[in-house]
């Protein structure tokens, strides 16, 4: 059975129209959209919105649509993760997708189907659309992960449940240690422990770094398929369109 989705979008049109063409046609018509709001003074985001949100509307017809909208921008960190605190305080279980991601349909059906069958393990905080491990060709396993991979992904309200973007619970030494408990080598804890100290200062505006840390701390890994990826990946950024990068699905 189709899960809800998420679509966390800023003002990429034309990225958001292809999303809703491929869920529309997939059968995922459950859909929910957390749009950002412009930056103060920038006419650029304020122009894009608005396209945005004419292409949203122009699905009303075809998609169960249900929209948050942010007044103001609060940027890749709160934007996001208060766009999936919304979601989840409408649905139980779902597939989050940023609007620089295109899934392909047996992403979709992978999540739906893994949604349902892990929801009672815990240890599960949540399935991920693609992993960077390395692994034999022709391997179709799943592959489990202690660092959440988010550029597409899906997870449980449960799961979602009591995190929040403060660190302060723990100290950059248990934050260290957690990380050297996933089995990960030393350069990488330190790399881990840095990130989280930048975001905890907003040196980076970020959510995720938050995610995994949470996900550490309550003793859950992440589940992939092997040699896949799930993605058309467009460059990550908020401030523009950019350049296109395609990733394989192989």
């Amino acid at each position: 059975m189709p899960s809800p989705v998420l679509i966390l979008g800023f003002k990429r049109p034309e990225r958001m129209l292809e999303i809703f063409d491929l869920l529309f046609r997939n059968g995922f018509i459950e859909v929910y959209v957390s749009l950002d709001g412009p930056r103060v003074g920038n006419l650029s985001d304020a122009e894009g919105c608005e396209k945005v949100l004419a292409a949203v509307n122009s699905y009303n017809d075809r998609l169960r649509l249900t929209v948050n909208r942010f007044g103001a921008n609060q940027g890749a960190g709160k934007g996001v993760y208060g766009g999936i605190t919304w979601f989840f305080s409408k649905v139980e279980s779902g597939i989050i997708i940023e609007d620089d991601c295109i899934p392909a349909p047996a992403f979709l059906e992978f999540c739906a189907h893994s949604l349902a069958y892990y929801e009672s393990s815990k240890k599960v905080g949540m399935i991920a659309g693609c992993q960077f491990a390395q692994i034999p060709s022709g391997t179709h396993a799943l592959v489990r992960h202690q660092v959440p991979i988010t550029w597409g992904w899906a997870t449980w309200r449960d799961r979602w449940a009591g995190f929040d973007l403060d660190m302060s619970y723990l100290t950059s030494v248990r934050r260290f240690q957690l990380a050297r408990q996933q089995g990960l080598r030393i350069r990488h804890c330190i790399f881990y422990t840095l990130s989280f100290k930048m975001a905890e200062q907003s040196k980076i505006d970020a959510w995720d770094s938050q995610w995994t840390l949470y996900n550490w701390f309550k003793g859950r890994h992440s589940l992939a398929i092997s040699g896949r990826m799930w993605f058309q990946m467009h460059q990550r950024s908020r401030s523009a369109e950019g350049a296109k990068h395609n990733w394989a699905r192989i």
